[in-house]
């Protein structure tokens, strides 16, 4: 692409030396200049705007050489710009850039391997807004071909999160193979983005510790979960069989879903057999409180349980019952 933009860029600068050469050289005025420079250039064979002295033939026998050597690089860049498509391809990329400029609040995807076309597909499905941060070109070119947004370059280099819009961003995923480069991205990620929920992918406990102390709020092993899953299908065929038909479910029946208490919540500090939740929302279950204060997670948590400003509510129902919900803890 930039030979598209150097190719009009060096025929300007020759058309200005030309115009400025012959005003100094042959005294001309500006418009007598510049449009000898242009027939001189274009060497299309018009007489003279005026009798040239021997240093004004000199200049203007260098000025052709110059026009025929620029003139056939500018024609040929433009030629192959169009004829190969990659007009097309600009004005896509133009397209998606100014569609992560829109994106807030949404998910940067760093890493479009195996995992992270899976979790482009989920987030996808659960209409999550979402950028990808992949610098491996047929990586891109596969996630382009999907539809997803992307940010070619090195997921840890900051001017890529600041083009993936970091600062507006609610969340990361960090989903690249290498270790070493998923601890030194979500330590440049916390830096940028104190308030960024960050998810790093690790392969061990010693990488876990790591990528805490890096600032991941949590660290997922594929490995690990592949393991316990399968073992659990082994012990518990028929319980895993039905988590997976709710999981196919989740977009179009049941979902599960987090919501925050807020300040003015109509539940806050209020006991849940007092917040008629499941009455308001016409079927929302709570499975689980995170305590915002001891970030103690409460399973199954009882009537009488506190619901406090800050606590999270983990609640399994359909979407119009999820709704109902998060407006009834905004």
């Amino acid at each position: 692409m930039n030979k598209l933009y150097i190719a009009p860029i060096l025929l300007c600068v020759i058309v200005l030396i030309g115009t400025l050469g012959y005003i100094l050289i042959e005294g001309w005025i500006l418009s007598d200049a510049f449009y000898m420079t242009i027939i001189t250039i274009a060497t299309v064979g018009y007489n003279e705007v005026q009798e040239l002295s021997t240093s004004g033939r000199i200049f203007t026998s260098i000025l052709i050489f110059l026009g025929i050597g620029i003139g056939g690089y500018a024609v040929a860049t433009i030629s192959a710009f169009l004829i190969e498509g990659q007009l097309r391809e600009f004005v896509k990329g133009r397209r998606m850039d100014k569609k992560i400029e829109k994106l807030k609040d949404h998910v940067i995807l760093c890493g479009y391997g195996k995992i992270g076309k899976e979790v482009a597909l989920n987030l996808k499905e659960n209409k999550v807004p979402f950028v990808i941060a992949e610098k491996l070109d047929q990586k891109v070119i596969e996630a382009i071909e999907q539809g997803y947004p992307v940010c070619q370059g090195d997921a840890s280099d900051e001017q890529v999160l600041e083009k993936c819009r970091i600062a507006d961003a609610r969340g990361l995923i960090s989903a690249i193979s290498a270790d070493s480069a998923n601890v030194f991205l979500v330590l440049t990620a916390r830096e940028m983005n104190k308030k960024l929920r960050i998810v790093a992918r690790g392969t061990d406990e010693f990488t876990e510790k790591r990528l805490k102390r890096a600032g991941a709020d949590m660290v997922i092993s594929p490995y690990a979960i592949a393991g316990a899953r399968m073992a659990c299908w082994m012990m518990n065929p028929k319980i895993v069989e039905f988590l997976e038909v709710m999981q196919k479910l989740g977009v179009a029946e049941l979902m599960l879903e987090e919501t925050i208490v807020g300040e003015k919540s109509s539940i806050a500090n209020k006991r849940l057999n007092e917040s008629k939740i499941k009455q308001v929302t016409e079927g929302a279950s709570i499975l689980a409180i995170r305590k915002h204060k001891t970030d103690q997670i409460m399973l199954n948590p009882q009537g009488a349980s506190l619901v406090e400003v800050g606590d999270v509510l983990v609640a399994l129902g359909t979407k119009s019952q999820l709704e109902k919900l998060q407006e009834l803890t905004a």
